[in-house]
C-alpha cells in the first residue's frame, strides 16, 4: 500500500464473527452444504500418499468398521 500500512487477513466465524486462530481451524470433507466430515492430522498422516497435497474421497465408513489388512 502507498501508506505503508500492514495488511491483516483475519479469519472469522460466519456465525458469531470470532476471530480465529490457525490451530482453531480444522480440516474436513463437505459432503452437503450443512454437513461437513472432520479429518484430523492423524487421518492424513495414515494415508499412502506422503507426498501428495490432494487426497479424492471415495466413500466413508462407520469407525467402528475395521478394513483387513494386506
Amino acid at each position: 500500500m502507498e501508506d505503508g500500512g500492514r495488511i491483516r487477513y483475519r479469519k472469522t466465524c460466519d456465525v458469531d464473527g470470532q476471530v480465529l486462530a490457525e490451530d482453531d481451524i480444522g480440516k474436513g470433507y463437505e459432503i452437503s452444504k450443512d454437513h461437513v466430515i472432520p479429518i484430523t492430522d492423524e487421518d492424513l498422516a495414515e494415508m499412502p500418499l506422503p507426498t501428495a497435497k490432494a487426497i479424492e474421497i471415495v466413500a466413508f465408513i462407520d469407525r467402528e468398521t475395521r478394513v483387513p489388512e494386506s
